[in-house]
């Protein structure tokens, strides 16, 4: 069922952004492209919000829950920036750091299925979606050192904080 659902939404997203059209200027062009891509990355961030939402009744999400009460920032806020920072992480790490990740963030593995990791490649689409969710980009530098504690005391290893220090900065 979440795999449907999932499917519908990306097929959507991408059918929404492959509908411009060719007579438009190349000003309008690329506010459509802007628009459409902003409108991908809004519905990326929603279904994995849906999916914490869902996951959140049957595990603990202490990173998420710490970030939420740190910063006073909605449930929503927290996990699409936690889900923002995750997935620039995923593009990044190697193939035993992300597994460690994944292991230590409940739903980490998910972010893949909505389509946050194929948009969020670097620091500056971190901010993009930090601006969607209404939170200003300079909260990155807070919500960072948040995630990274959290996944400390969950045991990561020195490895993986230093590796998501280096990215995150």
């Amino acid at each position: 069922m979440k795999k449907t659902l999932l499917a519908s939404l990306v097929v959507l997203s991408l059918t929404a952004c492959q509908s411009n059209d060719a007579s438009q200027t190349s000003t309008q062009a690329d506010t459509s492209s802007t628009n459409s891509n902003a409108a991908l990355m809004s519905t990326a961030l929603n279904t994995a919000i849906s999916l914490y939402s869902q996951q959140q009744a049957t595990q603990e999400t202490p990173v998420v829950d710490s970030v939420q009460n740190e910063l006073s920032v909605t449930t929503e806020q927290a996990v699409g920036g936690v889900g923002a920072l995750l997935s620039v992480a995923q593009n990044a790490l190697g193939t035993e750091q992300k597994q460690e990740l994944n292991s230590l963030v409940p739903g980490a593995s998910l972010l893949s299925s909505t389509g946050l990791v194929n948009m969020i490649t670097s620091m500056d689409s971190v901010n993009a979606a930090f601006t969607s969710m209404g939170l200003d980009p300079a909260l990155v530098a807070q919500f960072a050192p948040l995630v990274l504690q959290g996944l400390e005391a969950q045991g990561a290893s020195s490895g993986l904080t230093s590796a998501l220090t280096s990215l995150w900065q």
